[in-house]
This record gives C-alpha cells, sequence and structure tokens, in this order.
C-alpha cells in the first residue's frame, strides 16, 4: 500500500536524477586539504549539486564563488591590516570584517587582487591566474559565450582548488602567516641566442 502511494505521488513530480559520477573525487571531499568554514562548505555544496545535475555554469560559478570567499577569508584572517592600508589608493573605506567585503562600495575581485598583488601577498604568475578563472567564471555566467561540459567544469574546478589549497592560500595549522616567505617576482633569465 505505502509503495502504491508513493508512486502515485511522485507520479505528480519532476525530479532530476543525480549524476554523482560527474564529481570528482577532489571536488568531493577538499576538507584533506582545507579547511572550510560553514559559508565555503555551503558553497562547495551547491557546486557539487549543480554538477550532479547537469548544470555546469551554476557549478563553475559557485565554484568560483568558494575559491574567492575562501581568499576574502585568508585575507581577513591573515593580511587585514596591510590590505587596509592599500585600500586609500582605490578611495575605498577600510575593513574592519568580512562582511565588509560584501558591501557596495567595497574593492571588486579584480581590485583585491590587485591590492593582494601590490601587497606581494600573491606573486604576478598567480595574480594573472586568478584574474583569469575570474573572467572564465563570468564568461560562463553568459550563455552565449562558452559551452559547459563535465569537463571544462571540473577542469576549471580543477584549477581554482588547485590555487586555494596551496600556499599562499593555505596556511597550515602550525604556520603563522607571517612564516610564509614573501613572494617576490624575480626576472625571467635570458637563455643566451
Amino acid at each position: 500500500m505505502i509503495r502504491k502511494t508513493l508512486y502515485h505521488e511522485g507520479s505528480k513530480k519532476q525530479f532530476i536524477e543525480r549524476n554523482t559520477w560527474e564529481v570528482t573525487p577532489m571536488l568531493r571531499k577538499p576538507n584533506s586539504r582545507m579547511t572550510l568554514n560553514e559559508r565555503q562548505q555551503y558553497l562547495l555544496d551547491e557546486t557539487i549539486r549543480g554538477l550532479e545535475c547537469e548544470a555546469y555554469r551554476a557549478a563553475t560559478v559557485m565554484g568560483w564563488n568558494l575559491a574567492y570567499d575562501y581568499i576574502l577569508q585568508w585575507i581577513d584572517n591573515h593580511h587585514l591590516a596591510q590590505f587596509n592600508r592599500v585600500m586609500a589608493k582605490y578611495q575605498k573605506k577600510p575593513i574592519s570584517h568580512y562582511a565588509d567585503f560584501t558591501v557596495k562600495g567595497a574593492p571588486d575581485e579584480f581590485q583585491v587582487f590587485d591590492i593582494c598583488r601590490g601587497l606581494k601577498l600573491i606573486s604576478g604568475t598567480l595574480h594573472a591566474h586568478l584574474c583569469q578563472y575570474l573572467r572564465h567564471s563570468k564568461d560562463f555566467t553568459h550563455g552565449n559565450f562558452r559551452t559547459p561540459s563535465p569537463a571544462r567544469t571540473n577542469s576549471y574546478l580543477k584549477q581554482v582548488l588547485d590555487i586555494i589549497t596551496k600556499p599562499p592560500f593555505h596556511v597550515t595549522p602550525t604556520e603563522k602567516p607571517q612564516d610564509q616567505p614573501q613572494i617576490v617576482q624575480q626576472k625571467p633569465t635570458e637563455v643566451p641566442g
């Protein structure tokens, strides 16, 4: 009787089959490589759900939101005083806590990356990668630009997660942020021709 009722009620609903095989093990279990707060875990869950439901645009955007949130939390936890000293260049109010990054008039993502690069918190190469991944995320939000696929989405998410699970963003519990070496840009050496 219960089975008959369930089938009857279920026939009136629309379901999406979740394709759990679309999610890479790295995305499914990133906590072994990083510690997520409640907000970040929610963003990760949304990213995974997007992949499972074949909503690849949503998964890409939510994956970027996870990475950017992780970077903002890293700034808030470890480099806020340095960050605020440079905010005047952008005529922005100082950030007193994480929530200030989300208010009107706060620096945008590109400005955040520019400030981090100017402070030598990130290298020029990392700055370029972050700006590139931000542009890719924005491209995915427009239906006429990129064609999403499981492979393209998983590749993007892997690259973004690789960035935030390594220094400078990944700080081990025994390591203090000030113990991390400052990143210094080196000029490439020329190979004699």
